[in-house]
């Protein structure tokens, strides 16, 4: 008698999301995230394979998100068991919260934190000086605001405050979703404004920009369209609908497998490079293919690299600079064409 004494004070069943609706979601979401992250442990693994002389601020990135990437993948199965399984046909876990949802948020923010580190960093090396300030406050204010409103969520998840009467802070997930696509677009807008300013007006050289230009759009605005998805679902559905949080799953791999494939990408673009010099000089290669490629590997290293020497005609001046960051080079060359 004591449990049906309890059942009057749960919300109506006409009142609550359909088991479909919650759990449906989720479940393709859960799915797709794990088919991404057996994605991003290939990626790891190349990139160790290919990349062991890398300075080892970049290890701590990969390492960090090999880390956050296997949590999140355990609450994700924590969740589903405990829905699916363990409290399969109990009504009261669909209005009792659990600390694997509770504690998701966190989590999948340190990931999209972690993966704009390395956005900002890259931009910073290679971005103008009076940029750098700036860009850095503004990327900073973005990530600390996402992780104040992933802790404030989870706070009110442990004090009781489930997605079923969590309407009141609708206001936080929606902030949520408007400072992760800010932070995306800011970077990557920054990054093709880089970009496009490395034009020499060579035609093999603006077409390998282009390529980045295509790339850089690409990479960042799959995380902004998902990020724009989960902000409407909420916005439309409330986020009694879990429609939201089945696509924030999958949408928090995407952070990680773009940054692993932004590192393994370096080796391709940098044969490209020399596969291009056989018959064309290395000199017309500006700012933007070595802005693009990030040179992080130890100026000791593989080997890899291909150093532009400067180089005056009476038509084009390469200038080559480079800057230290620990053990790290980065060697930007920049083409300007001298005064007839």
């Amino acid at each position: 008698m004591s449990v049906y004494a309890q059942l009057p004070s749960l919300p109506p069943i006409s009142s609550l999301s359909s088991v479909r609706d919650i759990f449906g979601s989720v479940f393709i979401g859960a799915f797709l995230s794990f088919s991404l992250y057996g994605l991003f442990v290939n990626q790891t693994y190349t990139y160790y394979r290919l990349y062991s002389t890398d300075a080892p601020w970049l290890k701590i990135i990969v390492i960090t998100a090999i880390l956050l990437e296997t949590v999140v993948s355990v609450l994700h199965l924590h969740l589903g068991y405990y829905y699916f399984v363990e409290n399969y046909g109990n009504p009261l876990a669909f209005i009792s919260g659990v600390w694997s949802l509770n504690i998701f948020p966190v989590f999948a923010t340190a990931i999209m934190i972690n993966c704009q580190s390395f956005y900002t960093v890259r931009i910073l090396l290679v971005g103008p000086s009076r940029f750098r300030l700036l860009l850095v406050i503004v990327i900073i204010t973005l990530m600390g605001g996402a992780m104040g409103v992933s802790i404030a969520s989870t706070i009110l998840g442990f004090r009781g405050i489930t997605l079923f009467n969590f309407n009141n802070f609708l206001w936080l997930v929606l902030a949520y979703n408007a400072v992760a696509s800010a932070a995306d677009v800011i970077l990557t807008t920054t990054l093709i404004h880089i970009l496009h300013r490395s034009r020499t007006g060579f035609k093999s050289t603006d077409s390998m920009i282009n390529k980045l230009i295509l790339y850089a759009i690409s990479t960042g605005l799959v995380t902004t369209i998902f990020n724009i998805i989960s902000f409407v679902l909420v916005h439309v559905y409330g986020v009694g609908n879990w429609s939201w949080l089945g696509t924030m799953m999958f949408a928090e791999r995407l952070y990680s497998i773009s940054l692993m494939a932004a590192l393994n990408s370096r080796k391709l673009a940098t044969k490209k490079r020399e596969d291009d010099n056989v018959t064309r000089p290395a000199e017309l290669y500006g700012t933007a293919v070595r802005a693009s490629t990030v040179r992080f590997n130890r100026s000791s290293g593989m080997g890899e690299a291909i150093e532009l020497p400067q180089v005056h005609s009476d038509m084009i001046e390469v200038e080559e600079r480079k800057y230290d960051v620990g053990d790290t080079t980065l060697q930007l060359g920049s083409t300007k064409r001298n005064p007839s």
